[in-house]
């Protein structure tokens, strides 16, 4: 088990100083290329309700999807860091009503818990394997919280280079049921 989070911690690093070399004109480029994807993807889905995070640091720029979501009525739950492993989920109406936390990401202001059903969740990582499995930063907070929802649909969103044949994965880790990679949309394996 030890051996697995020393090697999940590698992969962290790698990945991370993988991501942080990506140009301002690169990131730029994949950005619109995800937030089509995910725009197409949402279309063909018609959900309700998008759960996502926000993107910080180096991470691909949703926030223009987030506000198309916005501008669709579609409900938009962030979420909020509390006590690890959990996640606050609370329903915003405006981008702009985000505070940077203790870890450094934005998260939202209101006071407005979601409880309702959840559509379609975005989650971010540091990389993707083909079979949906997903390494993270290694707080947990997505897997605790992807496993007590039942969520029809399932995205990692990222780069492409952040796709790997496999990664090593703990019995508490959740796969995904989609990968949404720069300009390609991979469907997991089994799903």
């Amino acid at each position: 088990m030890d051996q697995v989070k020393s090697l999940k911690e590698e992969i962290r690093l790698k990945f991370i100083e993988k991501r942080n070399q990506v140009t301002k004109t690169e990131r730029e480029a994949w950005s619109v290329s995800v937030c089509d994807e995910l725009k197409t993807l949402i279309g063909l889905h018609r959900p309700s309700v998008v759960h996502s995070f926000i993107p910080f640091g180096s991470e691909i720029d949703i926030l223009p999807l987030l506000q198309n979501c916005l501008d669709a009525n579609i409900t938009l739950v962030i979420p909020k860091i509390l006590k690890k492993p959990f996640m606050q989920q609370v329903q915003i109406t405006n981008l702009h009503d985000l505070v940077v936390n203790r870890f450094g990401t934005k998260e939202p202001t209101s006071e407005n818990i979601f409880r309702g059903r959840i559509d379609i969740v975005l989650v971010p990582g540091l990389a993707f394997s083909t079979d949906g499995f997903r390494i993270g930063y290694g707080g947990g907070y997505y897997d605790y919280f992807l496993a007590n929802q039942k969520i029809p649909l399932k995205v990692g969103v990222g780069f492409p280079f952040q796709l790997v044949e496999n990664l090593p994965h703990e019995d508490h880790d959740i796969p995904l049921d989609l990968l949404v990679l720069g300009d390609s949309v991979i469907e997991v394996a089994g799903t």
